[in-house]
């Protein structure tokens, strides 16, 4: 070990000392402590009495006597937190499938759906849907519980507005 890995690592033995110092003496609090806090309060308190003892002396004009009360009177519950209990599930919308690509290579037919590519088999989506067929005009979905079949014509990026 060179020297300033030396100084490097009696800087962080102090350091952790010095940690478990001042969380041991916090843990541990003398009876002091607490009649500091008291004397705090104590002192707030009388803060309050004097500033509220000014203001009485104040002239004060009917205006600001409304601002003054109204910053003493209670205030009303946050509009937002009613709005967020008020608001009501949203039904779960129907998936739209936009079919944008085809790739033939070999034997392997990949189609580009929603922006990502699919084979025969594949699920689709949120897996409700699998792929069925791929033609370069159209690709057929599936649903996994069957009955259901879904026919997607080829469509352009530009229509869908995703980006290649």
């Amino acid at each position: 070990m060179n020297t300033r890995e030396r100084w490097l690592v009696g800087m962080m033995v102090v350091s952790v000392a010095y940690g478990g110092y001042v969380y041991i003496a916090r843990a541990v609090r003398s009876p002091d402590d607490e009649s500091q806090r008291e004397q705090a309060i104590t002192e707030v308190e009388a803060f309050a009495k004097q500033t509220r003892a000014r203001l009485a002396q104040l002239k004060l004009t009917r205006e600001e006597q409304a601002i003054l009360n109204r910053t003493v009177a209670e205030w009303a519950p946050s509009p937002f937190l009613q709005e967020r209990d008020k608001a009501q599930p949203v039904a779960e919308q129907a998936t739209v499938f936009h079919y944008t690509g085809y790739l033939h290579v070999g034997a392997v037919k990949l189609a580009i759906i929603n922006g990502r590519e699919y084979r025969v088999a594949d699920t689709v989506g949120a897996g409700d849907f699998v792929v069925e067929s791929i033609d370069a005009r159209q690709v057929v979905l599936a649903a996994k519980g069957g009955g259901r079949r879904l026919s997607i014509a080829m469509t352009d990026s530009e229509q869908t507005g995703e980006r290649p």
